[in-house]
């Protein structure tokens, strides 16, 4: 049986005149612990230039709980980091994953960055970038998709950001457990993201090209026709952590911890 090509909420088409380059980011999962890994971002965020559209494209935390986070000693550094970005007229943005879904408007006052919840549209040049976490792919993961739905509903949101910060805690503690629980008892295939999707989202919202997180694993597929769709290392974990694209569609990948990169083909 064919399988139906999907409907999915409408992207936001970027407006603007194109920056010299893009940069994009994925799968950061930082806490506020202070840890190593926090502070290579730190220290790579100043590196990153002003001109550049940098776009983080889902799980920049760990797990988020809004203004519980926000008070949080430990993710002053980040935060602090990420406004100074934005105040020097870096701009910046994230598509929130399955990690920090709760990402909202007091994470963009605090930080100034702009928040796009189910990804977006790009035009470079003649041609047309989708962006997206990359969970909305794994579609034969039945039960992860409709708790997918659940979490990201308005309403659930809502309660969430208002339950006591113990409560809060607790229930994103619980997720996690049962997450770990769950993929190991699924089969590879079944959790894994899935090439015919991310085509038939490319021609839904008329794209050649597709790139996204969530795997934490390089990946590279292209089909006839010149549609091409990536999957970014996880951030700091390997040498394709770091995705440029400049104005003319020219590709360089980086590993952000080495600083090196090469050109790829466009």
């Amino acid at each position: 049986m064919k399988r139906a090509v999907p409907d999915g909420p409408t992207l936001i088409e970027v407006p603007g005149q194109p920056p010299p380059e893009d940069w994009l980011i994925a799968d950061l999962h930082l806490t506020d612990e202070g840890d190593a890994l926090a502070q290579h971002f730190v220290a790579w965020l100043g590196e990153v230039p002003l001109s550049a559209q940098l776009w983080i494209l889902g799980d920049l935390f760990e797990y988020w709980l809004g203004k519980v986070h926000l008070a949080s000693p430990g993710f002053t550094p980040i935060l602090d980091a990420l406004q100074k970005r934005t105040g020097a007229g870096g701009f910046t943005a994230v598509i929130p994953g399955n990690r920090d879904f709760l990402l909202g408007a007091a994470f963009r006052e605090r930080t100034g960055v702009a928040i796009y919840p189910e990804g977006v549209r790009l035009q470079r040049g003649a041609i047309k970038w989708l962006l997206l976490h990359g969970d909305e792919l794994c579609t034969r993961d039945r039960g992860y998709q409709r708790l997918r739905r659940v979490l990201r509903a308005g309403w659930v949101q809502a309660t969430l950001r208002r339950l006591p910060a113990g409560r809060q805690h607790a229930l994103a503690r619980r997720l996690r457990r049962a997450s770990k629980r769950a993929v190991p008892q699924k089969r590879p295939g079944i959790v894994a993201m899935q090439p015919e999707e991310a085509l038939a989202r490319l021609r839904t919202q008329g794209a050649e090209r597709l790139v996204c997180g969530h795997a934490h694993g390089f990946r590279e597929h292209e089909w006839e026709g010149g549609l091409r769709w990536w999957v970014l290392d996880a951030f700091g974990a390997g040498a394709h952590d770091v995705l440029r694209v400049a104005a003319d569609g020219k590709l360089l990948w980086q590993a952000s911890r080495a600083g090196a990169g090469f050109v790829a083909p466009s």
